[in-house]
């Protein structure tokens, strides 16, 4: 358990960094230049809404400023290059490589900047705060920032670090006026209605059309118009998913007709220095998967996610909102952050509706993740490799498997742990109970890499330890393997995908649908989707 768990003050970090756009959010790769996890760059990940950044400029060596994490985290491709001496040696260049982002508001440049040269004054102070988080927390790591060696004091090497509260206060920096909004909802008709027109651009920039509603495979989103199911845009109602079938709802976003009208749920506010962002209550209605409302203290307990500090305007009725995107971004930010917030949404909902996690691991622990990716995807061109669209074969079969299963009755989850790892498909309904790995090759690295998620998941989500493990292949692997795989106890079943140029088929063995309780349609071909 981190050393700080539980204790409310524990609420700050630090972001060391050269960057130019400080305070835009938080960005770091899942993995370091040897392909492992390293806390120098995910710490982040254990960061909440609400808490407090405070930033190291390495370009002038001193903290400059801070922010408020905004909102949860989520994982997208960044353009890094390692810092460092070990990195300078290696001649290490910016890449594109797997990471995740966090969002920030409230960016504040401190008066009197922090720097290097009264940290090293005051070094003494900085042991003390170091010795005392130790002997409290012996078996703990404690992230601290700075070096503290027989050398004067310097900064560690490293992206993320968990500033200490008692440095906080022996510095005297400002933690932020918590009887100041952070964030106040604006009415102006005119400006609020063109950032509800830059945010509904944004989500659809990309979305295939079909069946009365839009797919957003790169987010895993679906949304639709609710006023006009056939209308050829999004209006001022919107709801938005992640039923690949538009069944059930997670959550709708409105543009009220009076701009500031807090008896809607969405809103348009502001932070104090102007930036735009776009508010949620906290508060769901009933549907089919949480058969009861789910309202502001029970949306808190559930998603663990804290909400923001906003005065109302021009009204004063209290209300607890929810950052769901900031609007200065681009459009791909906006719908990644509109996606993550729709995913908290849905976990919220089949934690009610009895399909979510054990009352031990609430989501901030055990987060259901959003449905798998599919359709196509462009990449930037970069050098000697020309712009090319890909297509997430994977995220097409699971698709198509929660479209098939859901609409004979079957719950399709794709449960996720804190620390990043994500189940494929939890499949529960006609008293079956599975969990599933889906691999678009049967190779034997495909084969070894899914069996090993298939036992490890269980340990780490211990609900998942009674659930029939099941591996979904392309094709069947030779004699030697499958015997291997059915000794770890686990099933090995196939799907068929058939990709064209515009559509992609997807169909399942007759054994797999069996495991389903689900009967094999002979006529017709229901899996059959578009992908532009």
């Amino acid at each position: 358990m981190a050393w700080w768990s539980g204790k409310g003050k524990e609420r700050f970090w630090l972001e060391a960094t050269d960057r130019e756009d400080i305070g835009t959010d938080l960005r770091a790769p899942l993995a370091d230049s040897a392909g492992k996890p390293n806390w120098r760059y995910t710490l982040f990940r254990d960061a909440k809404p609400g808490d407090v950044v405070f930033h190291y400029d390495s370009r002038t060596g001193a903290i400059t400023a801070r922010s408020t994490i905004a909102g949860p985290l989520f994982e997208r491709p960044i353009v890094w290059a390692a810092r460092g001496s070990y990195a300078r040696e290696r001649g290490a260049v910016p890449v594109e490589i797997p990471g995740y982002a966090v969002p920030l508001r409230d960016h504040i440049v401190l008066d009197k900047p922090l720097t290097l040269a009264r940290l090293r004054d005051e070094k003494q102070a900085l042991v003390a705060i170091d010795s005392a988080l130790r002997q409290d927390h012996p078996r703990s790591s404690i992230y601290f920032p700075f070096e503290l060696s027989a050398r004067p004091v310097r900064p560690m090497q490293g992206y993320a670090f968990k500033l200490p509260a008692a440095f906080v206060e022996h510095f005297g920096l400002d933690a932020g006026n918590e009887t100041r909004p952070a964030l106040t909802i604006i009415s102006d008709r005119r400006k609020v209605s063109s950032l509800y027109r830059i945010w509904r651009a944004a989500i659809m920039e990309g979305a295939v059309r079909g069946d009365g509603l839009w797919t957003q495979p790169a987010e895993r989103m679906v949304l639709r118009n609710q006023e006009e199911r056939r209308a050829a845009r999004l209006g001022a109602r919107t709801a938005l998913g992640i039923d690949p079938t538009g069944r059930d709802w997670a959550v709708q976003i409105n543009e009220a007709k009076v701009p500031g009208d807090l008896a809607v749920t969405s809103a348009i506010a502001v932070d104090q220095g102007g930036r735009p962002f776009l508010l949620r209550q906290g508060r769901l209605s009933a549907n089919g998967v949480s058969r009861k409302p789910i309202l502001y203290e029970e949306f808190a307990r559930l998603t663990g996610v804290s909400a923001a500090r906003v005065t109302n305007g021009n009204t004063s009725i209290t209300r607890d909102w929810y950052t769901v995107t900031p609007l200065d971004v681009d459009a791909e930010d906006i719908r990644r952050f509109t996606a993550r917030f729709v995913d908290i949404c849905a976990a919220a909902r089949l934690a009610v509706g009895g399909n979510g996690h054990p009352a031990e691991a609430g989501i901030s622990t055990a987060l259901e993740a959003g449905d798998e990716t599919g359709g196509f995807y462009t990449t930037a061109a970069k050098p000697a490799i020309p712009e090319r669209q890909l297509r997430r074969l994977q995220g097409e079969v699971w698709i198509a498997m929660a479209a098939r299963l859901r609409v004979e009755g079957l719950e399709v989850a794709k449960p996720r742990h804190s620390a990043g790892y994500e189940v494929d498909a939890e499949i529960t309904g006609n008293k079956c109970k599975l969990l599933v790995e889906i691999k678009s090759g049967a190779s034997a690295s495909d084969v070894h890499t899914g069996v090993g998620q298939l036992l490890l998941y269980p340990a780490l989500l211990p609900r998942l330890a009674h659930h029939r493990r099941v591996l979904l292949l392309p094709y069947m692997p030779g004699p030697a393997l499958v015997g291997a795989v059915a000794e770890c106890g686990i099933t090995l079943c196939t799907y068929r995908l058939v990709a064209g140029k515009k559509s992609v088929t997807v169909s399942f063995s007759p054994e797999f649908l069996d495991l389903c309780g689900v009967a094999e349609k002979v006529r017709g071909n229901p899996d059959a989707r578009r992908a532009k």
